[in-house]
């Protein structure tokens, strides 16, 4: 069951999504207990767009499972991505209460960027802030970071923070280049605006 779910991870990572259906039921059809083959079956069907399957899948796993805070990290960036949102931060606040939970910093993201998209703003930051005190070296902490601070018209403190992740060659991109432009716009600082522009045209041509 354990080398069918993991056949089973390896294919959903590599995008072969009907195959690792196939594997999954495979693992669970050999150990029907096992809850996190039901998390991972719940992570294809969510991204087939089965979601009723999905989730009676988060379901079965939580009730085999209901302090497995990886299934409630899962299940709320699901819910999140359905603008269920009060349910989605429930399910983060479960997973973030239990104790020795070590995914703090991956929950805090995922919840700060779900409060974005619903436009709540403050809560957003905060919740970005702790993550970037938990993971400072994280691009996407920063990257997320920046782009709230850009929606609460916190130009400086956001030019602070994606500045630190375009320092970083293995970090930067033509978004986080592109943000950091807009941001510097937002801060009448043209010399800055026209240094990244060259930076995108050199290294990101086609984006």
């Amino acid at each position: 069951a354990r080398v069918r779910l993991q056949l089973a991870s390896d294919y959903f990572a590599n995008g072969q999504i009907e195959v690792a259906l196939d594997e999954v039921k495979r693992s669970i059809a050999a150990k029907p207990d096992m809850a996190d083959a039901y998390n991972l079956r719940a992570l294809i069907y969510a991204a087939m767009r089965e979601d009723r399957l999905a989730e009676d899948s988060f379901a079965r796993a939580l009730q085999l499972s209901p302090r497995d805070g990886a299934t409630l990290h899962n299940q709320a960036w699901f819910l999140c991505q359905r603008d269920r949102f009060a349910e989605a931060q429930a399910q983060f606040s479960v997973a973030l209460a239990l104790p020795q939970y070590r995914d703090t910093a991956r929950t805090q993201l995922a919840r700060g960027v779900c409060y974005g998209s619903n436009g709540q703003w403050p809560e957003a930051e905060a919740a970005l802030m702790r993550a970037y005190e938990l993971e400072p070296a994280n691009p996407s902490v920063g990257f997320n970071l920046s782009v709230v601070l850009y929606q609460r018209q916190a130009y400086e403190r956001a030019s602070f923070y994606i500045t630190r992740v375009n320092d970083v060659p293995q970090a930067v991109n033509a978004q986080t280049l592109w943000l950091a432009a807009r941001i510097e716009r937002k801060l009448g600082r043209d010399a800055a605006v026209r240094g990244l522009g060259s930076r995108l045209r050199q290294g990101f041509a086609q984006s």
